[in-house]
């Protein structure tokens, strides 16, 4: 299974090589993982901008210009492959992306792998997402985000 830290490194390499890029193609060879067909997939999504990609749990969010947002969970492991042209596109892959008509990547699931489309306004409502809060490496959050109850909180003298 893919762990947290993995998401998180994953989502921000993700971020630097994606953000500001055009999708031009997305290519879905195993339908089950995803919520809408290839056709629907390229019809919301062509030529719309990458804004950010960023981790929510184990989720990988990748935020478009058109209030939409991509959501892929890798399940219990999956290889994500980055390419930088088209001659690169690994032969066997579930899901491929393309931006900028040569960059992009594939994703190979092993097991219980999804691609979702989900609209901006929808988001919270994910039945996937809607329970997971903010990670505290997310820099939108911060220590002051945290309120503990002084009464719920004993620490001993031994530990200062």
């Amino acid at each position: 299974m893919v762990e947290l830290l993995e998401i998180y490194q994953l989502a921000q390499k993700m971020n630097n090589l994606l953000k500001d890029k055009r999708i031009s193609d997305i290519d879905i060879l195993q339908p089950r993982c995803t919520n809408l067909s290839v056709r629907e997939w390229n019809r919301k999504t062509r030529g719309v901008l990458v804004k950010e990609v960023y981790h929510k749990g184990i989720w990988i969010c990748i935020a478009l210009s058109n209030d939409k947002t991509i959501l892929i969970s890798l399940g219990l492991g999956g290889d994500l492959s980055y390419f930088t042209s088209l001659d690169q596109i690994k032969k066997k892959h579930h899901v491929c992306l393309v931006v900028d008509d040569e960059e992009g990547f594939t994703i190979k699931f092993w097991c219980f792998g999804k691609f979702l489309l989900s609209s901006n306004a929808d988001l919270e409502k994910e039945i996937s997402l809607k329970d997971i809060g903010e990670h505290l490496w997310n820099r939108r959050v911060g220590l002051g985000y945290i309120e503990i109850p002084k009464d719920k909180c004993k620490v001993k003298k031994d530990e200062l």
